[in-house]
């Protein structure tokens, strides 16, 4: 009977929808969960844990929102036990999530196998597939902010109120998992003010996009810096000056790397960019002309004169890993050859460049289209005061960014085939690199654990900043005893390392070894002894 059920949603109306969302869960469970941290993981789970013993407020060095994740987490926690595992498995559920809503807002502008496969394009990114994998912000604020973004299409499509009140809950709902998460609301007050004004003036609108947005901060500073008593680690916000100038040539040049298999359409279909370029205002082509040399100037600066590629000093993405390193050492295996790095800085800059034409080609009469790329405005132009960059900040582009391309894109004759194209070759690019990054943190675990079972002390090591984050109260009071910070986290003791590879002074006390997908042996991650150490 229940097959019989199950076989009838699968061949009726919603097939698309129900073979995606099962694709999507499953794509995303054939690269084992990880039982570790990953990147800012730790002080995530400990926020867990102490919500799970009554405990509300952050741990350091936390300084987002978070809280609604956090509850979130700890509901997953009630439910399959706290551990790594289930709060990454909790990821892919939001994750999963975020899909549906990005396939049910291409439905608004193209056909069910466009939509499918443009929320495909989503699932099989690099940044986005990587992260689902972790307890980051990152993807539940996104998938958050895309509901806001797709109730807010829905408010212009139809006119209906009810659409504004639902967009604006969800991006406080993304607010509470990350402070940036307010910005969409913002892109909605940019098209009233620019396309339609007299809804600013209605006591509704104020209220929803001015008063309780406002409302949501106070009560954010209030119990950040009163009930929950945060202190110590304090990045440094706002970035001014020349700065910004290098944020926009470097955050424009990540934009087009999130989406650089869609440089080769654009540099085969330049005549057509051309062409629309050509029919911009003055002052629009203008602007595409500095943003190429930023660009390019960035690009370049970095190669020649830093030394390094430009993506590669930034991303989460290099020839040589998916995710971030934090062990010492060269990584001995990659995920595509290194020599592709020139390539990939010309389609990046393509990719932008032709998304920003479509972009700016956007006629004031196209309501959804106009109010899209206010998102885009509204998303961007805050970070970019920002004193740190992390392109996952910006990762609402990824999906804004595609609906664009597809608009280009879906008049093309072989549409279906390109973005077929571009499914397998990211989704072989995330799949790999994801199970790459899980190999050798694995590895790198199982060589912490034979540290504690040889009995050394876990303060005595240094395994690389998921592991020290565990320090980090302890620096903060006595800063005299670290011996190595990275970002917010440090070593008490460099006695025993964890390395990729030798390093001096060092003797190697054990190998773990770590393996691809086909059981091939890619590396090995060392455990290493100072000279002298007791």
């Amino acid at each position: 009977m229940h097959y019989v059920k199950a076989l009838k949603i699968l061949q009726g109306k919603h097939s698309h929808t129900v073979l995606l969302a099962l694709v999507t869960l499953l794509f995303q469970l054939s690269v084992p969960l990880p039982s570790f941290p990953l990147n800012d993981d730790y002080p995530y789970y400990k926020t867990v844990e102490n919500i799970l013993h009554g405990d509300v407020r952050l741990h350091h060095p936390i300084n987002m929102t978070f809280l609604l994740q956090g509850f979130y987490g700890a509901v997953v926690a009630s439910v399959a036990g706290l551990s790594h595992s289930s709060l990454a498995a909790g990821t892919i559920l939001l994750s999963t999530a975020g899909i549906m809503i990005f396939y049910a807002l291409l439905r608004r502008f193209f056909d069910r196998t466009v939509s499918t496969l443009g929320a495909l394009t989503l699932l099989v990114n690099p940044f986005y597939f990587y992260l689902s994998h972790t307890f980051m912000t990152d993807i539940p604020r996104l998938a958050l902010s895309l509901l806001s973004v797709y109730f807010f299409v829905r408010s212009v499509e139809t006119k209906r109120r009810t659409y504004v009140t639902l967009g604006v809950l969800s991006a406080l709902a993304a607010f509470w998992v990350r402070q940036f998460g307010i910005f969409t609301i913002g892109g909605l007050v940019l098209y009233y003010l620019f396309d339609d004004r007299k809804q600013l003036l209605t006591r509704r609108n104020a209220i929803l996009l001015f008063a309780l947005p406002a409302t949501m901060i106070v009560t954010w500073l209030y119990w950040y810096y009163a009930v929950n008593g945060s202190a110590g680690y304090t990045e440094g916000y706002f970035n001014v000056g020349l700065n910004v100038l290098r944020t926009i040539g470097k955050g424009a040049l990540h934009a087009g790397y999130f989406i650089f298999p869609l440089g080769a359409f654009y540099l085969f279909n330049y005549r057509t960019v051309r062409k629309k370029f050509f029919t911009l205002e003055r002052s629009r082509k203008t602007f595409v002309a500095l943003m190429l040399l930023a660009m390019a100037g960035f690009a370049a600066a970095a190669h020649f004169f830093l030394g390094y590629n430009a993506f590669y000093q930034f991303s989460l993405m290099s020839a040589s890993r998916l995710g971030i390193k934090t062990i010492p050492g060269i990584k001995p295996n990659g995920i595509f050859p290194e020599a592709l790095a020139g390539p990939l800085t010309l389609l990046s800059i393509a990719a932008f460049v032709g998304v920003l034409v479509d972009i700016l080609s956007v006629r004031r009469g196209d309501k959804r289209f106009r109010l899209l790329s206010f998102v885009m405005v509204a998303e961007v132009v805050p970070l970019l005061f920002t004193m740190n960059f992390f392109e996952r900040y910006f990762l609402l582009l990824i999906p804004i960014m595609t609906l664009f391309a597809l608009r280009s894109l879906s008049r093309h004759v072989s549409v279906k085939r390109i973005l077929v194209a571009y499914v397998l070759l990211f989704g072989a690019l995330s799949w790999y690199g994801t199970y790459d990054n899980m190999s050798w943190n694995s590895a790198r675990w199982e060589g912490v654990g034979y540290l504690h079972g040889i009995g050394v002390a876990e303060e005595k090591i240094d395994a690389g900043f998921e592991y020290n984050a565990r320090f980090y109260e302890t620096c903060i009071q006595r800063p005299e005893l670290a011996v190595r910070w990275q970002s917010w986290a440090c070593s008490l003791s460099d006695a025993y390392v964890v390395s990729f590879e030798q390093q001096p002074g060092y003797d190697v006390l054990h190998r773990v070894a770590y393996y691809g997908p086909f059981g091939e042996r890619l590396g090995d991650v060392l455990v290493l002894k100072k000279n002298g150490a007791q």
